[in-house]
């Protein structure tokens, strides 16, 4: 049995085989769901000003006190009210709704519909002033990013890259992130909290210059969430300088092809890097994403095995999915395709066979066949060892067991 695809580069049909079916679970597009409206969040409202927020949240902080997710949720919402972009330069708009108009100055709360929450949230009385918003809103989005991070030494690593962004934005005692961190664990999780940190992570990535957008170290972690597979593919694009299309062409299992039209289907946005997509996940637009690296196992393993025998550490470092088991043949069809993109470097003219050129000597096998085994597995067995469940440890397993077999 064969499927086929159209080549962007000659109008060629490509038979692509459908060697394997692996199994894969249903995941969920933005446009199959009600997305004829904005997202809402529900926010506490109290009539009560920015300044007093501001100052009753700060006391909490520095006393190391947990606070309430109210008071939480209500500093963000008196903090996004004040803001204000520039004026617009288009109409902004991401599936149908409208976001702001051309020349019109926006706030974060322009992305939502805002459904009020009364709240009586106790206020103090201290010092706090507009400067003191830098530090704040990078802490609450630090403690966003901290939450599901599991691994000590990598926590470690981001209590000190974030202590130095906190210091850097005006926070004299950066060392309470860490106790202070501890006493609200839990806290983060609220999906209203969530929430906003994917509104104002779009806000900022609409408007970069943004003097509070420094909390990107926090928020970004909302931006493709559960969206590893389509990141990848977009990543590798760019890296290896060719289209999604044209990546389409080398897929030459059945499940890679199939993947590969989950993560590409039509009318996503996928090309408006100003959309809601990119929070599919905080903005409860999906209850589970198409564009996971768990819902795309094959896709996902494809694109990193290819970047470790390029050389880019990210790939090496990538996790596999302990729930979804790609099939045996993603690696093969990764092995050729990285050879032909290493041939292109190494020896141009070389790489300039066609897929379907390609696809014929996977098939048939032979000594370019045989280069191409020789020259990846090389790579992979020689790369430094790599952590338990990466991408790098597996393909590079695969391939010492491979040569000691092969005799290579």
């Amino acid at each position: 049995m064969y499927s086929e695809i159209i080549s962007v580069r000659t109008g060629e049909v490509l038979r692509i085989p459908e060697r394997l079916s692996c199994g894969r679970q249903p995941g969920e597009h933005p446009s199959e769901n009600n997305m004829n409206k904005k997202p809402s969040v529900t926010l506490p409202s109290q009539a009560v000003t920015l300044d007093q927020v501001r100052t009753t949240l700060k006391k909490q902080i520095l006393d190391l006190q947990r606070p309430e997710i109210d008071l939480v949720l209500l500093y963000l919402r008196k903090l996004a009210e004040s803001m204000k972009s520039p004026p617009l330069d288009t109409d902004w708009e991401s599936f149908g709704s409208l976001i702001g108009k051309a020349r019109e100055s926006i706030g974060p709360l322009n992305l939502v519909s805002v459904v009020d929450r009364p709240t009586e949230v106790l206020m103090l009385t201290g010092n706090a002033t507009e400067k003191d918003d830098n530090w704040m809103l990078i802490l609450l989005a630090a403690l966003y990013r901290l939450s599901p991070v599991l691994n000590d030494g990598y926590r470690k690593s981001l209590f000190r890259t974030l202590g130095t962004k906190l210091r850097e934005a005006g926070l004299a005692n950066t060392r309470l992130l860490e106790p202070f961190y501890g006493a609200t664990l839990g806290v983060w999780n609220d999906s209203e909290f969530v929430k906003m940190v994917a509104i104002l992570d779009m806000y900022f990535v609409r408007f970069p210059d943004h003097q509070l957008s420094g909390a990107r170290i926090g928020t970004g972690e909302s931006r493709y969430k559960e969206c590893t597979a389509l990141k990848s593919l977009l990543d590798f694009s760019e890296q290896i300088g060719k289209s999604i299309a044209e990546i389409g062409e080398w897929l030459w299992i059945s499940v890679l092809h199939d993947e590969f039209k989950v993560i590409t289907k039509p009318g996503q946005e996928l090309d408006n890097p100003f959309s809601y997509t990119p929070y599919l996940k905080d903005l409860r637009l999906v209850g589970r994403s198409a564009y996971s690296a768990a819902n795309n196992p094959n896709m996902h393993l494809f694109i990193h095995a290819i970047g470790s025998a390029l050389g880019v550490q990210r790939s090496k470092n990538a996790m596999m999915n302990k729930n979804s088991e790609a099939c045996p043949d993603t690696v093969q069809n990764a092995i050729v395709f990285a050879y032909v993109l290493i041939l292109a470097k190494e020896k141009p003219g070389d790489g300039d066979m066609s897929s379907q050129d390609w696809l014929r000597v996977w098939k048939e096998g032979g000594s370019k066949m045989n280069e191409a085994l020789f020259k990846v597995y090389n790579i992979w067995a020689n790369m430094e060892q790599m952590r338990p469940g990466t991408v790098g440890e597996l393909v590079r397993s695969k391939a010492i067991a491979k040569l000691n077999l092969l005799n290579f």
